[in-house]
């Protein structure tokens, strides 16, 4: 997904994969709080982001889930990333 864009759509899709494969390994879920041009793409300020930032650190069971998405649906591995935390 090198060159594509996240949007509302993809975020929301995205975010329902990480859901679906915390619960099929039967992993705690998890809190992201989502920041920057995703958080402005989930609410219509704008049309797409290249990544998805959270402000809390991403737990282990999530990275797990993040690393089977980007293989399986072609994102980058850093698509959802917590590098907003320090702030």
């Amino acid at each position: 997904m090198d060159d594509d864009l996240f949007d509302k759509a993809t975020i929301i899709a995205s975010f329902d994969a990480i859901a679906e494969h915390l619960d099929k390994e039967r992993a705690p879920a998890g809190l992201l709080i989502v920041v920057g041009g995703s958080y402005m793409a989930l609410h219509g300020l704008r049309e797409s982001t290249r990544d998805i930032d959270t402000v809390n650190r991403i737990t282990h069971a999530i990275r797990n889930a993040v690393d089977e998405i980007a293989r399986s649906r072609g994102f980058q591995p850093n698509w959802l990333n917590d590098r907003a935390a320090a702030f």
